[in-house]
């Protein structure tokens, strides 16, 4: 466990392309020089899909840059980013390979294979820029585009080999600029000597406007989508998450024995409502509170003609209970007779037990003449 803990950092040699990472093919260095130190008007980093952004953007005279080592997107995608370009945008794109799609719209063919020799040599072919040759050695691709439209397409840049690496193929009112060697562009290579110039000379064709920088087709949205890949990345956390796995298997091996506990009886619930309304029965007649009582045996009443005939009593009246009568069909004689008690007890602070027991056989005898 010391060793681990002081041995020193294994470097992480992934092919990131994010801003955020600071590992030798992260581009870090890249972002932040362009914010800060580049003569560019505007960076706005995209970490969304080209279809969710180009559904609330309508950008107009601006540039967007993609960095990836292949760059895939779907035909939805593809349709928005010509139209974008077309409009009078560009776009650079710097990928050792690319989907379908995007050859068959833009008219191009590449190829790639891994460069034998310890180096390989980028230059251009503009002649404002100097004569520099810019040197790459670690694990760099030798990428060449085998054919074009030569009608639309200008060639920006060549390797040792005279394979062209760079172009530009106008598309519209504006233009892409497509770039096979995307590694040129990250945090080790632009560290190396001067190779820093060659990726600034090619972002120099990009005119002095508003810019977006892509975060979303990086490798990183499709490697890490799953907690399991985060862990695989880390060896510290695999080594653990592996020696968890056999714990667990060695303690269902040896330890992990089921064993059979009773089964408790469970008793069936009781029905204990008719007891809980004889309790509530005997505490109302405790209290002899029979007024209490009879109020709320006629507020059941009244909810009973609200819910079956939709008749809402606010006070009692002739027209209340002339409508009570029309609608049950109990006769005029015992509706007169349950409500006139009713009027009785409203101006009585107290009833007696009496009353209440009349009171309660006229709301019965009225529920049995209710058609």
């Amino acid at each position: 466990m010391a060793a681990e803990y002081f041995s020193p950092d294994e470097i992480d040699w992934t092919l990131s392309f994010s801003k955020k990472d600071k590992i030798p093919y992260g581009s870090h260095i890249l972002y932040n020089l362009l914010e800060n130190d580049c003569n560019i008007d505007t960076l706005i980093t995209n970490n969304i899909s080209l279809y969710e952004f180009f559904e609330v953007e309508r950008p107009l005279k601006t540039n967007f840059i993609f960095l990836n080592y292949n760059f895939t997107i779907s035909d939805i995608e593809l349709d928005k980013i010509l139209k974008y370009v077309k409009i009078g945008n560009d776009v650079f794109l710097s990928a050792s390979d690319f989907s379908q799609n995007i050859k068959d719209s833009l008219k191009f063919n590449n190829s790639y294979f891994y460069y034998l020799p310890d180096s390989i040599i980028l230059n251009f072919v503009n002649p404002i820029f100097d004569k520099s040759l810019y040197t790459y050695s670690k694990a760099f691709d030798n990428n060449l585009f085998n054919s074009f439209d030569t009608l639309n397409t200008t060639i920006l840049g060549k390797n040792d080999a005279d394979s062209v690496n760079f172009i530009k193929v106008k598309y519209g009112n504006g233009f892409f600029y497509l770039n096979l060697e995307p590694l040129a562009f990250t945090n080790y290579n632009l560290l190396y000597k001067k190779n820093y110039e060659y990726a600034f000379k090619s972002l120099s064709y990009l005119k002095n406007q508003k810019t977006y920088w892509d975060e979303f087709f990086k490798p990183a949205n499709v490697t890490n989508s799953t907690p399991l890949q985060v862990i695989f990345k880390s060896k510290s956390l695999k080594t653990g998450y592996f020696l968890t796995l056999i714990g667990l298997a060695i303690y269902l091996i040896y330890i992990g024995k089921r064993q059979q506990r009773i089964i408790p009886i469970i008793n069936p619930l009781k029905n204990t409502s008719l007891e809980f309304n004889e309790i509530i029965a005997r505490l109302y007649l405790h209290r002899r509170n029979h007024k209490d009582i009879a109020l709320k045996r006629f507020r059941y009443l009244l909810e009973f003609l609200r819910s079956k005939y939709g008749l809402k009593i606010n006070e009692i009246s002739d027209f209340e209970i002339n409508t009570v009568i029309e609608k049950t069909g109990v006769d005029k004689e015992t509706t007169d007779k349950l409500f006139d008690l009713k009027k009785t007890i409203d101006l009585e602070k107290t009833i007696t037990e009496d009353t209440l027991f009349q009171f309660n056989m006229c709301i019965e005898n009225f529920y049995k003449k209710c058609k």
